[in-house]
């Protein structure tokens, strides 16, 4: 435990030393000392924190824009006639059909994906799910109507085990999950001339296409479970 009297300027940057040398990148970091600051800020409300001794005066927390990219069609069309060999190639045909999975469920998150059980199916082609992310504050379940594309995606990859696809029966635990396919995605990218294209980018191609498609901000969010 670490008094709200310890946090110094010293204490914070042995802990972002400490989170550097796990792995941690700079906005991960900054995320974490970005909640310690809230709850010493919350503290100094509640005469817990004393104000004047408050580190963040001096200590400046650093963090990167992400870049958010967005494939165009002609590097989505490719993408989807890339080639492979179920018998030979088959964790690059899951990458693959698990990106396009994504981008056919308004650009469903990897975890959301990983996290679906058969029970969220209903009537057959619709899924309601609550996203990993926010469902703590956000109690209203997502619904998505399921395209025919999306089903016959699914249906070469449904799960065994009560989940909606095979991803528990493939990887050890999300984790495993996410490094791998995001690996074999950047594979994947780099034969259409996309090297940096990573499995977020069916999320963000989603609401781009949304956007230029004229759909309402509204809607598109509520879509993303915004």
């Amino acid at each position: 435990d670490v008094k709200f009297t310890e946090l110094t300027v010293e204490w914070l940057d042995e802990f972002t030393q400490w989170m550097e040398s796990r792995g941690n990148k700079i906005n991960t970091r900054s995320i974490h000392l970005r909640n310690i600051r809230a709850v010493y800020n919350a503290a100094v409300k509640s005469n817990d924190a004393d104000n004047g001794m408050s580190p963040f005066s001096q200590y400046s927390i650093k963090s990167v824009r992400k870049e958010k990219r967005f494939m165009r069609s002609e590097s989505m069309l490719r993408f989807r006639r890339i080639p492979l060999s179920d018998e030979s190639e088959p964790t690059l045909v899951l990458a693959k059909e698990m990106f396009l999975i994504s981008f056919a469920m308004c650009g469903i998150n990897l975890v959301d994906l990983y996290n679906l059980k058969l029970s969220d199916v209903q009537n057959g082609d619709t899924i309601v799910f609550q996203r990993t992310k926010i469902k703590f504050r956000e109690p209203e379940p997502v619904r998505l109507k399921l395209s025919e594309y999306a089903i016959m995606l699914i249906n070469r990859h449904i799960g065994h085990d009560g989940y909606l696809l095979c991803l528990h029966e493939k990887y050890k635990d999300y984790r495993n999950c996410y490094h791998t396919l995001q690996s074999r995605i950047r594979t994947l990218g780099a034969k259409i001339g996309e090297p940096d294209m990573t499995f977020y980018w069916a999320r963000y191609s989603w609401a781009t296409y949304a956007s230029h498609l004229g759909i309402d901000e509204a809607v598109i969010g509520r879509a993303l479970g915004h």
